[in-house]
């Protein structure tokens, strides 16, 4: 019995690894996405708006689909799902274009990824998982990989200011925060209740935003807009979303947040496909360090260790 429980919680753990890292890969669209809507003309603050919205009303939609149970949400949930959850989803993403428009994709996803570290320092006060040398080892071998992108992304001439690095530090606090969120709010509500009303409520904090600032959204006005916005917004906010806090069910948020850090290696390849944002040689060697760390974390974790939703039980 004891050795059937193991595996089956060794199954999970892999099943969670897996998510995180697909979840990974979908956020390492945005930076691409981004630019290219950037080309298009459309401004920053409203590509946020628009991805928002969109992945709003696609979780909207497959809620009916497939959850209905996921839209009975109590005044309470509803109140901190799209107030709490919300504002910090809204804040990061706002954040977030503004560093690739400052700083491009590289620069902007690496230093993204330093939230990896700040959710593993900060889960041990907040969520009980416990920080150890080995955890937080890995975690700052993650992050070494990240600067040596962020170098690579330097030496192959991208634009790396003091603006856009404050841009991609408030961007990495904002998501380290996002997730510490998700992982208390998936354990109470489900995945699908908590992305619906975050990712709405986010939403309306960047409209809200837009009114208080009186600030005009700017409607795409080509076919080839709205149909990178549909891909942006179901993708990286329905898609990533709903992979990333379902692996919360199963691993902790600190190796969630390692194992979605190969973001910056699918960043960096679509970049260079697609946009034309290179890396030097010091960042595809940050891009195997990533991996590197990420594959160790996982390998490190002991077979049949307990996973969040096997404690809760």
């Amino acid at each position: 019995m004891r050795a059937e429980r193991k595996a089956v919680v060794s199954g999970r753990r892999a099943v969670g690894y897996l998510m995180a890292l697909a979840a990974g890969v979908l956020w390492g669209t945005s930076g691409p996405f981004t630019v290219l809507l950037l080309r298009l003309g459309l401004p920053a603050t409203s590509i946020t708006f628009y991805r928002l919205a969109v992945g709003g009303l696609a979780v909207g939609a497959l809620c009916v689909a497939v959850r209905r149970s996921a839209l009975r949400g109590g005044r309470a949930q509803i109140v901190t799902l799209g107030i709490g959850g919300g504002l910090m989803l809204g804040c990061f993403q706002a954040v977030f274009q503004q560093a690739i428009e400052a700083a491009g994709v590289p620069t902007a996803v690496a230093l993204l990824y330093l939230y990896p570290i700040i959710v593993v320092l900060a889960a041990d006060p907040l969520l009980g998982e416990s920080l150890t040398l080995r955890r937080l080892g890995l975690a700052a071998m993650v992050v070494t990989g990240v600067w040596l992108t962020v170098s690579g992304a330097r030496e192959a001439g991208a634009r790396v200011g003091t603006e856009g690095i404050l841009w991609g530090l408030g961007s990495s606090v904002l998501f380290a925060g996002y997730v510490m969120f998700g992982r208390y709010a998936v354990g109470r509500y489900g995945v699908m209740t908590t992305v619906l009303y975050s990712t709405l409520g986010a939403a309306t904090v960047v409209g809200a935003a837009f009114a208080v600032a009186s600030g005009r959204l700017m409607v795409p006005t080509s076919e080839e807009a709205w149909l990178l916005i549909l891909g942006y917004g179901v993708g990286t906010v329905v898609g990533a979303q709903v992979l990333f806090l379902g692996a919360l069910r199963w691993i902790e948020a600190g190796h969630a947040a390692v194992a979605a850090s190969v973001e910056p290696v699918a960043a960096a390849v679509l970049a260079s496909l697609l946009v034309q944002q290179r890396l030097a040689g010091a960042g595809w060697l940050g891009i195997v360090v990533v991996v590197a760390g990420v594959a160790a974390t996982y390998l490190a974790t002991p077979r049949g260790a307990t996973s969040p939703a096997d404690r809760k039980a």
